[in-house]
């Protein structure tokens, strides 16, 4: 979407940045090109649709997403340029083997859908008609985790607002997670794929908020304690066929679904009473 317009006349417009790739088409090498993905780059609003224009004057509120690398490691070795086999490891999660550039070979037979970027800063602005003050920023501090799945994790979200200049930083929010099993440990002898959950938010007013997940009792799995049949599988481990390498036959595998049982707000210095919601599910799963 990158043009919303009411029946009044005014307009907020998106702009994104895309990000090309090039794929071998019909099993050739000769790369053709696509748009991999993108992203939102900033959103102009407050506009009005006059005489068929909305470009008649600057938008007077504004908001710039700032994006980044996937990448951590120090230098320029996190440059765009940079991302190639040799420094494909400081890009963890994301695919280099799938790059393609123009005028290479390209011996990736179909397109896929990936990013390199990440978003480690946003930004408002108001313009009061002498040009666009800051009014807010938010700082995302980023990593991947040493443990589990080495997907991109949001650590904190810090707002050291502005005002023009004079702003107050705020405590940053942050965000703790454990480890869960993302697959039926051992069931095909294969690795239970661990990756991270969300379970404690401390807000910048100091407030934690924590979340609690189970399995209700009998929808759960283990070896010696799995579904005898995929059509009629009432628990919430969810069946999944795949392909391994170097087999010619799919294999039957189980992932595991966690369900949220408990939301606790909690005031540390405890003058408000916890606030405690809790859930639960009526029925079984019921996989399609």
């Amino acid at each position: 979407m990158d043009y919303v317009e009411d029946t009044h006349g005014n307009v907020a417009t998106n702009y994104y940045t895309p990000e090309t790739n090039y794929y071998g088409a019909n099993a050739g090498t000769t790369g053709v090109g696509y748009a991999r993905g993108g992203q939102l780059s900033r959103i102009d609003y407050g506009l009005r649709d006059e005489n068929g224009s909305i470009y008649a004057a600057a938008a007077p509120e504004q908001v710039v997403f700032t994006t980044a690398e996937r990448c951590f490691a120090s230098g320029t070795t996190c440059s765009y340029s940079n991302f190639n086999t040799t420094n494909a490891s400081y890009w963890q999660d994301t695919p280099e083997d799938q790059k393609c550039d123009q005028g290479t070979v390209c011996n990736n037979h179909a397109p896929t859908f990936w990013s390199t970027k990440r978003l480690p800063a946003i930004d408002t602005y108001d313009n009061p008609g002498t040009g666009n003050v800051r009014v807010d920023n938010y700082a995302l501090a980023e990593s991947f985790p040493t443990a589990g799945d080495p997907e991109l994790q949001l650590d904190s979200i810090t707002r050291p607002g502005d005002d023009g200049g004079t702003g107050v930083t705020m405590p940053a929010i942050s965000f703790n997670r454990r480890l869960r099993d993302n697959r039926v440990y051992g069931y095909n002898n294969q690795i239970a794929m661990q990756h991270w959950r969300l379970t404690d938010i401390t807000t910048d007013t100091g407030s934690t908020i924590s979340v609690s997940y189970g399995q209700p009792t009998g929808q759960d799995c283990a070896v010696g304690n799995m579904p005898s049949d995929p059509a009629n599988n009432g628990t919430l481990c969810f069946p999944v066929y795949w392909q391994q390498d170097y087999t010619s036959s799919p294999t039957l595998d189980y992932f595991e679904k966690y369900v949220v049982t408990k939301v606790l707000f909690h005031d540390p210095n405890a003058i408000a009473p916890d606030q405690v919601t809790s859930y639960s599910y009526l029925g079984t799963p019921a996989w399609h």
